[in-house]
């Protein structure tokens, strides 16, 4: 049953090959895509994690303009020392 699936998919992407490799470059793009937001979103959430008692840490950073100058603020605190 599943060798007849394949034979009729070969079948049709030998008859239809344009819609074919739209279909595959539409597929590795978007698979790109999602693989690309995962790896950035797992290194975004490894960000001081090798730091002792991580999970009780905060970190506060600002960016800022003014008058023409820039101003680049960061501050990391232990949550019991507020």
């Amino acid at each position: 049953m599943l060798f007849s699936y394949f034979k009729v998919a070969a079948r049709h992407f030998t008859r239809q090959k344009r819609y074919f490799a739209l279909n595959v470059i539409g597929l590795s793009i978007g698979l790109a895509a999602a693989m690309l937001t995962a790896f950035y979103v797992l290194h975004e959430l490894s960000y001081d994690s090798d730091q002792p008692d991580a999970n009780v840490h905060y970190r506060v950073e600002m960016h800022a303009q003014e008058n023409g100058n820039e101003y680049l603020l960061s501050t990391q605190k232990h949550r019991d020392s507020c």
